[in-house]
């Protein structure tokens, strides 16, 4: 097994902006779990791992998602499937 090194921060594109906050918010409603972690709102690596985290999807569409190297490329792959579950 191999460990992947930490992403670097990327500022969400205006194209993704309004899913920083709602991650926010989607995170602040779930309540204990994730009440003490850092948030980084505007942060695309940030917003695609969390979506990618706490998304009702089967393990396999996560993995794909954490498998893509670039953030914008994996918020243009949950952006749907957020906006199924939360709108």
């Amino acid at each position: 097994m191999e460990w992947l090194s930490a992403e670097q921060d990327q500022p969400l594109t205006e194209e993704f902006a309004d899913l920083g906050p709602a991650i926010d918010a989607a995170l602040t409603q779930a309540g204990a779990p994730y009440l003490g972690i850092e948030r980084r709102p505007d942060d695309a690596a940030w917003v695609s791992a969390r979506l990618a985290e706490i998304l009702p999807v089967p393990a396999v569409h996560k993995q794909h998602c954490l498998e893509l190297d670039d953030p914008i490329e994996r918020l243009r792959h949950l952006r749907p499937m957020f906006e199924i579950t939360y709108q």
